[in-house]
């Protein structure tokens, strides 16, 4: 019959008919095709092309020929659904990208087909298909559908089968950041920088910086962020911006041994013109060691190369002195405290740095010449300064050094009152006669021996004077007659009568007072 009428209805069904029962699927395809051409209606159309495209998809495997079949049917029926799923599914299979993208473009269905790339690409097993179709549907999800969770589950998948896959973390960043998923942006951004080949120092150091940011602000660890400042302080730590927050991190976590380690390394690279910065740093690394780490020896070292490069640093002068006193060292702590009166701006200031130097020159180094230098700088700023009188009161004493030492004492009289000035007026008396002969500015009474007391008590008798009453500490040491030359002329002219004014001045006393002084 065919080959009387090869289109004849019948005899194509019947044969269509024996070759299913017979799974003669290839003649089977045959005699669809041949009835496709003799079908007039759609409807009849459409299913043949649905058995078609099963018999080349399930039983023969010939899937180019199931896709033609499906989209013909599909061309035909736009509400087949089912062929619409079949054909993208083939195409997907196939890898045929831009047959899914045309399919789909008259449709808008974008989401159906993410989710359907995805799903398809779960099913494959050739791994690199399963990475072509969850790009394909990342790309189509993050550049046609709004919400971005569609486009970050694909690219998360992609990361799942690639985990070091930095163009993948690059991709999911934005959408991270837009979702204010800061953990998960923290994860991809984390891989960018271990696996981003392509990044300059100007990339990475943004890299960091954002890092930094967000591990503090968004994430709330500061340890973290510390760790990703230093990385970029170690691309670019010329950067006053990045070694501040380098500082304040590290002073935040108390990250004292990294920290000092950093600076310790940048501080041996800077050239002569970096001071500013070398100050900075010498002083900062000081200042870990020793209030942080506690390490004297690198404190002392830091503050001495800092006061190489600046030696008006006070803040330097003040770390030495603490380190040599602890250190016992103290010539070299005498020689800071000069250095310390000469930067101090305040006089007070000034002047006790020095005669904290002038005492360990004295007491510690004993050099009693270099200690009175020092205190005579201390007089050209305070002529009046009574600890540094005291202080050469007894360097020149010791010394016999009687001029200069009348001169001390006539001062410490002048400046003094009551009990401190009798004193003061005491000794001067008491000093050898060479000395106050020498000194012209001296109290020039001569020695008496022993007849101080008794020339008091006579003049108190015949009524010129008050009667010899207590006057203080002074009387008793008088009446011991332990003060050696104490007996004045007067004017040098009245005798006994001018003697009594100077010693009643050096007890402490006025002739007119009535109580009686007893020995």
């Amino acid at each position: 019959m065919l080959e009387l009428d090869a289109f004849d209805f019948q005899a194509l069904s019947e044969l269509a008919s024996l070759y299913e029962r017979e799974r003669r699927y290839a003649a089977l395809a045959e005699m669809l095709f041949r009835l496709y051409d003799v079908v007039g209606d759609d409807k009849g159309r459409a299913v043949l092309l649905d058995r078609l495209a099963t018999i080349f998809r399930e039983r023969l495997g010939a899937m180019t020929l199931a896709a033609d079949a499906y989209r013909k049917l599909w061309e035909l029926d736009r509400s087949n659904h089912r062929a619409l799923k079949a054909l993208r599914d083939l195409y997907a299979e196939q890898g045929d990208l831009a047959a899914i993208d045309a399919l789909y473009a008259d449709l808008g269905h974008w989401d159906d087909l993410v989710d359907a790339l995805v799903v398809t690409a779960d099913r494959v097993v050739d791994r690199q298909l399963q990475l072509k179709l969850l790009w394909h549907a990342a790309g189509i999800a993050r550049d046609r559908l709004p919400d971005g969770e569609r486009a970050m589950r694909a690219f998360e998948r992609v990361l799942g089968l690639e985990p070091q896959n930095a163009r993948a973390a690059q991709a999911l960043a934005p959408l991270y950041r837009k979702a204010e998923k800061w953990p998960r942006l923290v994860t991809v951004l984390e891989l960018i920088a271990e696996e981003a080949p392509d990044l300059d120092g100007e990339g990475m150091l943004a890299l960091y910086g954002e890092l930094a940011q967000v591990v503090e602000k968004r994430v709330g660890s500061k340890s973290g962020a510390f760790d990703w400042v230093r990385r970029a302080y170690e691309i670019a730590p010329s950067r006053p911006e990045i070694r501040d927050e380098l500082l304040r991190l590290g002073r935040e976590t108390e990250s004292w041994e990294a920290l000092s380690d950093l600076l310790e390394a940048r501080v041996v690279k800077l050239g002569a013109d970096a001071k500013d910065e070398r100050v900075l740093i010498l002083r900062t690394i000081g200042q870990i060691a020793l209030d942080r780490t506690h390490k004297p020896a690198l404190a002392r070292q830091s503050f001495e190369a800092l006061l190489e490069v600046a030696p008006d640093d006070l803040v330097a002068v003040g770390a030495l002195e603490k380190l040599y006193i602890d250190a016992d060292q103290q010539e070299p702590l005498a020689k800071l405290l000069h250095r310390h009166g000469a930067l101090e701006q305040g006089t007070a200031e000034k002047i006790a740095a020095l005669l904290r130097a002038a005492q360990i020159e004295h007491l510690r180094l004993g050099r009693a010449e270099q200690a009175i230098e020092t205190l005579n700088v201390v007089r050209s700023i305070d002529p009046d300064c009574l600890p540094a009188l005291a202080s050469l009161e007894e360097l020149h004493g010791a010394r016999a050094e009687w001029r200069d030492l009348v001169d001390v004492v006539e001062r410490l009289a002048t400046l003094q009152k009551g009990e401190a000035r009798a004193g003061a007026l005491v000794r001067a008396q008491g000093l050898p006669l060479r000395g106050r002969r020498e000194a012209p500015g001296a109290l020039r009474v001569p020695a008496a021996g022993r007849q101080a007391p008794a020339a008091l008590r006579r003049q108190g008798a015949r009524g010129r004077g008050a009667p010899l009453g207590r006057a203080g500490p002074g009387a008793a040491r008088l009446a011991r007659g332990d003060l050696g030359d104490l007996l004045a002329e007067g004017q040098g002219r009245q005798g006994e009568e001018g003697a009594v004014p100077i010693l009643g001045r050096l007890l402490g006393c006025s002739p007119r007072r009535s109580r009686p002084i007893s020995r």
